[in-house]
Formats: structure tokens, C-alpha cells, sequence
């Protein structure tokens, strides 16, 4: 999020050329697609909730 509150106009292009694949802009809509990975394998070798 700092890196977009800085307003510099080259980060702010490689933050979105980085995580946004598509923007499609109509009267009613703007519909962003971002660029996603789903790791459905446990490949991040975390845990994010605790072991009840």
C-alpha cells in the first residue's frame, strides 16, 4: 500500500503491471482482473490458523 500512496508515477505502473492482468471500462462497469496464483498443495510451508 506504500508504494501506491507514493504516488510515483513508474511504481504505480509496475505495481500494476505486476498484480492486474485486465481493466475493461463501460458505462455501468469497471472490471478489473487480477493476476492470481492458488496454491491448492500447502506449497507455502506456513500455517495461518491455529492448531485446535
Amino acid at each position: 500500500m506504500r508504494l501506491l500512496k507514493s504516488k510515483d508515477p513508474d511504481t504505480c505502473r509496475w505495481l500494476i503491471g505486476e498484480f492486474v492482468e485486465r481493466v475493461t471500462v463501460t458505462r455501468e462497469n469497471v472490471d478489473v482482473i487480477f493476476k492470481v496464483t492458488v496454491d491448492l498443495y500447502g506449497g507455502g510451508k506456513g500455517t495461518r490458523t491455529p492448531d485446535l
